[in-house]
This record gives C-alpha cells, sequence and structure tokens, in this order.
C-alpha cells in the first residue's frame, strides 16, 4: 500500500541472462485525493497482461475472466483481481490501492523494485524508515 503517486517497477526477476517476469504500477491520485493504483502492467514471460479496474487486457486483446492460457489464469470480480502463473507468482489486487504479489522461493535474492531483492535481509534493500 504505497503511497506514492507516480509509475513504479513494483517487483520484477532481475536476473540479467533471462527475466521470467515483471509488475508495474502505475498510481495516481483519485478524486477523494487518496492515492490509487489506475493500471499494472504485468509480463509473464512472453505474455503482456494489462489490469485496470474491471478491465484485463492479454497481449493486446480485452479478455473476459476466468481466463486461462500458457500456465495463467486470471479470476477477476467485484472486490479483486487475482494472477496465478505457472512459474511461481501469484498477485492479487483489490482494484484500488492495495497490491500484493507472493513468490515463489525460486527468485529469493533475484527481485528488484519496490518490493526488494526477496533475501530474507531487510537491512539492505527493503524501505528505510525515516528517511
Amino acid at each position: 500500500q504505497f503511497p506514492g503517486i507516480c509509475e513504479y517497477n513494483f517487483v520484477s526477476d532481475c536476473r540479467e541472462s533471462y527475466t521470467e517476469f515483471s509488475v508495474h504500477i502505475q498510481r495516481t491520485l483519485n478524486s477523494n485525493n487518496h492515492p490509487e493504483i489506475q493500471y499494472i502492467l504485468i509480463k509473464l514471460k512472453d505474455i503482456t497482461v494489462y489490469l485496470k479496474p474491471k478491465l484485463v487486457v492479454v497481449d493486446g486483446r480485452i479478455v473476459k475472466t476466468p481466463y486461462y492460457n500458457s500456465g495463467m489464469f486470471i479470476e477477476s470480480n467485484d472486490i479483486y483481481t487475482k494472477i496465478y502463473a505457472k512459474l511461481g507468482l501469484i498477485l492479487i489486487w483489490n482494484q484500488q490501492d492495495a497490491l500484493m504479489v507472493e513468490l515463489d522461493n525460486k527468485f529469493n535474492n533475484y527481485t528488484c523494485g519496490l518490493c526488494g531483492d526477496y533475501n530474507g535481509i531487510p537491512i539492505y534493500n527493503e524501505f528505510i524508515q525515516g528517511g
């Protein structure tokens, strides 16, 4: 629930040789001056998924949910959108201001973005309190 209002790399596979996934978000202020996620752009190997509230676009085509293709399952309702990817990623978005990504342990120490490098040592990479 990071309150910034820019475009961010939320979490990506940052191995130099091959990238299995990336999750980028665009945050903006809503009509009540509250930061919200305007859209999410996800790349899962060769598939691109674009999410907005009540809209799912896969590789440039609007799709209906539930949607299944190439080891990826997307479900959506009025409360949340979920993506399950066989490569080891689960994404849950409340279609407003909160986003959660769960990753398989195989990505330990290989991620970058707002979520840090997933190495289990918070002092090196996660948010610093008070500055």
